[in-house]
């Protein structure tokens, strides 16, 4: 809550949430979803207000595009927001299991 009402919540869910879409984007859009949803991406960017954590995203959605997984580009990402706000909390996603998804079965 205090994300929200400090108004930070910005700088954290936009630059997950494009994480999110672009790994969508990486393993199951087709080629014209996947050119509108990196436009929609880049547009996107632009309204995170914090220019260090705009920087981070900017930086992490390209190693999405390379492949690096998404789980560890994650965890990386909250543990820098958390310092560029100077906030103090506790994030890892060890120990998460990784849902085994497939592009033809779905998740199972």
């Amino acid at each position: 809550m205090s994300l929200v009402k400090s108004g930070q919540i910005a700088n954290c869910c936009a630059p997950n949430a494009l994480m999110t879409l672009q790994e969508y984007l990486e393993d199951y859009a087709s080629p014209e979803t996947k050119e509108k949803g990196i436009r929609e991406i880049a547009k996107a960017i632009e309204h995170i207000p914090n220019p260090k954590i705009k920087a981070i995203a900017t930086k992490r959605l390209e190693e999405i595009r390379q492949g690096l997984d998404i789980r560890t580009i994650s965890e990386q990402v909250m543990q820098q927001l958390f310092k560029v706000l100077a906030m103090h909390f506790e994030f890892s996603l060890q120990g998460i299991e990784k849902a085994n998804i497939t592009k033809t079965e779905g998740i199972k």
